[in-house]
């Protein structure tokens, strides 16, 4: 009945494969994956979603592997990479410091 982010954008994977079990029940799981990682899903949702916000690697490349299982009731889990973690706080960032140089 909480929130919960999980970042893998530091993690090191020597086999090239990551799995993770999330559950949300009456909250919501983000998971934050390093861009350019192939994300597998699997699971359900209830009173809820689940959505993949990843940028897909190209094709034939080796990349590790990101598996969820997820499975939520009244809650949403959500995996996303780098590029959509937070970009109206990215952008707004970017705005600011390029004012103060001009400025």
């Amino acid at each position: 009945m909480g929130d919960v982010v999980l970042d893998l954008r530091g993690a090191q994977v020597p086999k090239g494969e990551v799995c993770i079990a999330a559950t949300a029940v009456m909250g919501d799981v983000k998971i934050i994956v390093p861009d350019g990682v192939a994300v597998e899903l699997t699971g359900y949702a209830f009173m809820g979603d689940r959505k993949v916000s990843v940028r897909e690697a190209p094709p034939g490349s080796r990349v590790p592997v990101v598996r969820v299982a997820a499975h939520a009731v009244m809650g949403d889990i959500r995996i996303v990479d780098d590029e959509h973690h937070a970009p109206v706080r990215r952008a707004l960032s970017s705005w600011w410091e390029s004012r103060k140089e001009r400025g």
